[in-house]
């Protein structure tokens, strides 16, 4: 699955402009389920090989590689950010249940 969706993306996806959401990607690699998709994309990321896939949350999102260092900007933003929510509502709740 991992190479299917690498060589679909080389073949299809360089730059923003080339982006596809999720469901076009996970029709590719006979994916069913988001969760899995996302597992997917996330272990491509943290595999040693030299591929980075960018994405974008929303409406008009979707994933891609990237051609210029803002697009890879933009996405190590986005991850950050959405990290960063996580651990603020992770401490939230902490102090709800007294921890």
């Amino acid at each position: 699955m991992e190479e299917l969706l690498v060589n679909y993306l080389k073949n299809n996806c360089i730059g923003y402009d080339n982006r596809q959401k999720a469901y076009q990607l996970m029709k590719i690699v006979d994916i069913k389920d988001h969760k899995t998709f996302r597992n997917l994309i996330e272990d491509i990321r943290q595999s040693n090989n030299k591929i980075f896939i960018c994405s974008e949350a929303g409406s008009n999102g979707g994933y891609w590689l990237p051609t210029t260092k803002e697009e890879v900007e933009t996405t190590i933003d986005h991850l950050e950010a959405r990290a960063w929510e996580m651990i603020k509502t992770a401490k939230i709740l902490r102090e709800k249940v007294g921890m």
